[in-house]
């Protein structure tokens, strides 16, 4: 019932009367419902209202509910309550893996860009660190692609060091991102060595990155470098593709050629 309410006022009394009612008690599930539509609202009142109840109550929450909670915190800006989530609330859910806190921080971290929180992203991306969790691709893919758009190219180089260090591999896709990002910022130059470093690394750009970086060189002057990318593309000898699939924050480029490969494998 819970998710049909679309105004969270309604949904809270909705809730609060049938708690009321003789014989019925919520359960987890409903009271997870409820925190995720509250959160993704705004209310942080009624939100700390529930997180108090589980606490005396001694219940559990998901992980899921914990993440989803921070998530929608983005959606209605909520930086400071997010962050309170995560430091203060995440115990309700036991103990937390490391691949689990690393996808609890890039929950945060994203929350934070979305609310404009820039140092407090940084910070909390050294304190991850810090903490011997490392950010994996999607995650960095997100903090470049929102800086670089910001056009700050300082931070986004600091963030592609960070990935070098990190011993982790950039995919098609976080190429395209910086590049995309760099063309947009007028720092062509960059760019065009980001692709000769995807094209070192067996990489090549999809169409609209490709043409974005020619004609921002021409719009810089440097007729060479826009000749020597089309001449690289042509030497690939294969189409490139329209689109390098992947999305920033949540699904690199390898997960979705692994799902490709196992299904097209199944109907071979």
């Amino acid at each position: 019932m819970l998710r049909n309410f679309k105004i969270p006022e309604a949904a809270w009394s909705f809730f609060c009367w049938v708690a009321n009612q003789s014989g019925f008690t919520h359960d987890i599930y409903t009271v997870q419902r409820i925190m995720t539509l509250l959160a993704r609202h705004g209310r942080t009142d009624l939100v700390n209202t529930l997180i108090s109840k589980i606490r005396i109550e001694g219940m559990r929450l998901p992980f899921s509910t914990i993440r989803l909670i921070i998530d929608f915190y983005g959606i209605s800006k909520n930086a400071d309550a997010a962050m309170k989530v995560f430091n203060d609330d995440r115990i309700l859910c036991g103990p937390i893996s490391n691949v689990n806190l690393m996808l609890l921080y890039s929950s945060l971290l994203r929350t934070l860009t979305k609310c404009g929180r820039n140092s407090d992203a940084l910070d909390m991306l050294d304190d991850m660190i810090l903490n011997g969790i490392c950010p994996d691709i999607q995650t960095f893919s997100g903090l470049m692609l929102y800086f670089s758009q910001l056009g700050d190219i300082k931070t986004v180089q600091k963030l592609f060091a960070m990935i070098r260090q990190s011993g982790l591999e950039p995919d098609a896709y976080l190429f395209k991102v910086l590049i995309q990002g760099y063309c947009k910022s007028n720092k062509a130059a960059l760019a065009w060595r980001l692709f000769e470093d995807m094209k070192n690394s067996g990489l090549v750009p999809d169409s609209a990155t490709k043409e974005l970086l020619v004609k921002s060189l021409w719009k810089e002057g440097r007729r060479r470098e826009a000749a020597a990318v089309e001449e690289s593309c042509e030497e690939i000898n294969k189409v490139l593709p329209l689109a390098l699939q992947g999305h920033e924050w949540t699904v690199s480029s390898a997960d979705l050629r692994r799902v490709y490969n196992i299904y097209s494998n199944s109907f071979a």
